[in-house]
């Protein structure tokens, strides 16, 4: 778990894994260079499945704690859980007996992303995100966050380290996944919803507020998982509709994407490079803009250790 000075809500994602009913883990949150009060909320806890290592210089995205966090791990599988995110109860224990069951090197969990209805701050719709095509990780279609992923150890070695943010044109996570399935790993998609994502990067100032609003709400929730997975089913608005022409010119798109990926270049790449004009790290900027963080630093690559 990656964690940069949010204290009130990384207590969430916390609770997420302690609530588990997959009780032989471990987990290792890297703070990016925090300060003292994610330590004292860490420590809070005092179980001890749970360490807490902060990095001396603030690398400014996942990437680099979560590289950290790889090499320090000692278990047969790896999952990742970003600290504005929460687990259902039996995400391990699906994931794991997903894994076991179909004898895969990797999978990707369903979730809900969150999304605020404005200007209606009480209202919120959801996007099911982590589909593929008959069961199995689609380079072009899926979504698969960093939350929803859980791994075989030795698949995520032989992927190798994540890469900056400042090296990627859209997120690192998606940059990341897609190298994994280019090592000919055996990727599925899970049927179970067992993840949900309040992303910071889509909340104003995110940062700066620390508001746990969203987060209290749906962890409450959390006591019926099976009413919570309904109403964020019945909260799913989709993609929205896009116009006659884009509609039309989809196949063709998907077409050329699925080529690029099997050229070697990531879809999610190409798409957010065309957006941004191919600038790299320019998604990571806007994102920490929004978030309320300032500029990127600039860092080298950290690799596990």
């Amino acid at each position: 778990m990656a964690t940069y000075n949010r204290p009130s809500v990384l207590a969430f994602a916390i609770r997420s894994a302690l609530a588990q009913d997959f009780a032989d883990w471990e987990l290792i949150v890297i703070g990016d260079n925090c300060t003292d009060a994610t330590a004292a909320q860490v420590a809070s806890f005092a179980d001890p499945r749970i360490t807490y290592v902060n990095l001396t210089t603030n690398f400014g995205d996942q990437s680099g704690p979560n590289n950290v966090g790889i090499g320090r791990a000692r278990g047969r599988y790896i999952a990742f859980l970003n600290h504005d995110d929460i687990w259902f109860p039996d995400h391990l224990r699906a994931a794991v007996g997903y894994l076991q069951a179909t004898n895969a090197e990797g999978i990707v969990a369903r979730s809900a992303f969150i999304r605020r209805n404005e200007p209606d701050a009480n209202g919120w719709r959801s996007l099911v995100l982590g589909i593929g095509i008959d069961g199995r990780y689609d380079p072009v279609l899926t979504v698969g966050p960093a939350s929803s992923l859980v791994l075989k150890r030795e698949t995520v070695l032989a992927t190798g380290p994540w890469r900056p943010a400042l090296e990627c044109f859209g997120p690192s996570s998606q940059q990341w996944l897609f190298r994994v399935w280019r090592t000919g790993a055996d990727l599925r998609t899970m049927p179970q919803l067992t993840l949900v994502q309040i992303p910071s990067g889509s909340r104003p100032q995110s940062y700066v507020r620390d508001d746990t609003a969203e987060h209290e709400f749906f962890f409450a929730q959390m006591q019926d998982r099976a009413a919570l997975r309904l109403l964020l089913r019945d909260h799913d608005e989709g993609l929205p509709r896009r116009p006659w022409w884009r509609r039309l010119a989809k196949p063709a798109a998907i077409s050329a994407l699925r080529l690029l990926a099997h050229l070697g270049l990531a879809p999610t790449e190409v798409v957010h490079g065309i957006a941004l004009s191919f600038r790299r790290g320019r998604f990571i900027q806007i994102r920490r803009q929004r978030r309320g963080l300032p500029a990127m630093p600039e860092r080298g690559r950290v690799e596990p250790q």
